[in-house]
This record gives structure tokens, C-alpha cells and sequence, in this order.
């Protein structure tokens, strides 16, 4: 627990901390590194996690199956938010 949540809570509490110390020295490019860094960081360990209890989830329940449905919608919301904030990126 210490080492997952309170670890996680500190870097993340130092990595935003850092953010506004750079943004108030206009370094925007650093703080933009930052945020989206933050970002992928943040997704790489909340995806994992929902994808496991989903899985208990669907194992405890009555059917058994893991459904394997996605909305195209919600695909396409996904692939558009990658795409704008690897233009902004590369913009730089």
C-alpha cells in the first residue's frame, strides 16, 4: 500500500509542484513534458487496474464472460485526444 499509493501521491504531489515552479519561470515547453508524461503515467497504471477488476468482476457474476464490446464512439474520442496531443507535441 505504501509503496503503490503514498509513493504514487509524492511523485505526483512533486511533479506538479515542479509544473508551476517552471510555468511561473515561462518555461512552458518543460511543463508541457511534464503534464503530458504525467499523463501517460497515469493511464498506464489506471488501465491495467480496471482491466483486472473487471475481469473479478465478471468472473464473480453470473455469466462468466468478459464482455469484448466497444463503443466506436467512445474509440474515436480515445484515438482523437492521442492525436491532438501528439500535434501539440510535435508542434513544439
Amino acid at each position: 500500500f505504501i509503496g503503490v499509493v503514498v509513493l504514487a501521491l509524492v511523485g505526483t504531489a512533486a511533479d506538479l509542484f515542479a509544473a508551476v515552479v517552471f510555468a511561473r519561470q515561462d518555461k512552458m515547453d518543460i511543463v508541457f513534458s511534464m503534464c503530458v508524461g504525467s499523463a501517460i503515467q497515469i493511464a498506464l497504471v489506471v488501465a491495467p487496474v480496471l482491466v483486472l477488476a473487471g475481469l473479478r468482476h465478471f468472473t464473480v457474476g453470473s455469466s462468466g464472460e468478459v464482455p469484448r464490446n466497444f463503443a466506436v464512439r467512445k474509440a474515436r474520442s480515445f484515438c482523437s485526444a492521442s492525436a491532438a496531443v501528439g500535434s501539440l507535441y510535435s508542434s513544439q
